[in-house]
């Protein structure tokens, strides 16, 4: 697959009040389980973190990954994708968030897929739209930047003045068809849950999932269904 997968590390981790971007999950980092998922899909990848990150993250450049530093500073997600997206090698790109653990190989080509004739392809899930698991094409450098300058930092600012194509949930659960790659790690609590789901014995027992689910659905009721919530946090 000739596109490079970029890894958001760099959110400010508020709710949990510790850094989402060196959460373990099954006796390994979260960011180490992605990196090997996505190794055997894309040539390149990337991971984004603010400046005080570097040299923690600098140990995953031994195993291929490159490194960079944000170059717009607290510019939250926006800012995490113009980085990515200026530094990478390829047209098209996969943005991920460092605190969604289950990367699904089919859900993400699906969804490069769907970004041919767009500049951006985002999943629309009952909870919103989800852009920090979707596809970007390089050339979305000059619009985020002149976003940024005004002053608005979601990146769902973006997607007004981008071809954008929205892909239906249900073309998504044929692939995946209990969502979990939309999962991620809000709160303690969820980081429990997801850690009871991780075991391959666990896995079936949709209970755990709808449970988070749920839980999902109770904090989001009433406001936005956005993943990318304020814009000046990613987490």
């Amino acid at each position: 697959m000739m596109a490079t997968a970029i890894i958001l590390a760099g959110g400010l981790s508020k709710r949990m009040q510790v850094d989402k971007a060196f959460l373990r999950l099954g006796g390994k980092s979260i960011l180490e389980t992605q990196i090997e998922a996505l190794r055997g899909l894309f040539p390149e990848i990337i991971i984004i973190g603010s400046e005080e990150k570097l040299e923690r993250l600098s140990v995953y450049e031994e195993r291929g990954v490159k490194i960079f530093c944000d170059i717009v500073k607290g510019a939250g997600p926006m800012g995490g994708i113009l980085t990515g997206l200026t530094y990478s090698s390829a047209k098209e790109n996969f943005v991920l968030a460092c605190d969604m653990p289950f990367v699904n190989e089919g859900v993400i080509r699906f969804i490069l897929r769907s970004l041919s004739g767009y500049q951006v392809a985002v999943p629309v899930t009952p909870w919103g739209l989800e852009p920090l698991y979707a596809a970007y094409d390089k050339g979305c450098v000059a619009q985020i930047r002149k976003t940024l300058e005004a002053k608005r930092h979601k990146v769902t600012d973006l997607y007004a003045h981008t071809s954008v194509n929205y892909i239906p949930w249900e073309d998504l659960k044929a692939i995946d068809p209990q969502g979990k790659f939309i999962c991620n790690i809000n709160y303690l609590d969820d980081l429990a849950k997801l850690s009871t789901m991780w075991c391959s014995s666990c896995e079936e027992k949709s209970g755990s999932f709808k449970g988070l689910f749920l839980l999902k659905m109770r904090r989001i009721r009433g406001k936005v269904g956005d993943r990318d919530r304020k814009g000046n946090q990613s987490g």
